[in-house]
């Protein structure tokens, strides 16, 4: 059985400049990799402060990061990323911050219209009704808001049946 290498405060210090480099981090996830490391709990903080004085971590640039990247990649809806940044303790002000930020509010609801044809189009359902509770289930999962998620609904399903374009 192979035994665990001791690292140091200084190796794990450059090990997570070197991993911030390559991609944005939060304070929460550095201190996990510290203590799965053995650092000591004084010796972690020391090194996350080095980190945020240096730069190489920041929670407010990593929450806008995040938002971003879920919103625009992968169409998760604004509670879906609340809830993703509270697993990354970002502070609820923090989080509604980067959200303001980095979606803007016409975006949003043009994306959520989006999402909401595709699925209404590749849903399969006996009738009209049970295709948009699948959706509406499917977009709240996804973290939209209830009323939006109704409203988009109902206005991508009116336009999909005037247009004939069948769901």
């Amino acid at each position: 059985m192979k035994s665990k290498k001791i690292i140091t405060p200084d190796q794990a210090l450059e090990r997570l400049e070197a991993l911030c480099a390559k991609s944005e981090r939060c304070t929460d996830e550095l201190r996990r990799k510290l203590y799965t490391w053995g650092i000591a709990a004084e010796e972690r903080e020391r090194i996350i402060e080095q980190l945020e004085r240096t730069r190489f971590v920041d929670d407010e640039r990593f929450a806008r990061a995040y938002v971003g990247d879920k919103w625009r990649f992968s169409r998760w809806g604004k509670r879906k990323i609340m809830a993703g940044l509270a697993t990354k303790r970002i502070t609820g002000a923090v989080a509604r911050e980067a959200i303001e930020e980095e979606i803007n509010a016409e975006e949003y609801y043009e994306g959520l219209l989006e999402v909401t044809r595709e699925r209404l189009r590749r849903t399969d359902a006996p009738d009209d009704y049970e295709r948009g509770m699948k959706v509406m289930r499917s977009l709240i999962a996804a973290g939209f808001e209830i009323p939006l998620a109704a409203r988009a609904v109902r206005e991508v399903a009116q336009s999909m049946a005037e247009e004939g374009d069948e769901a």
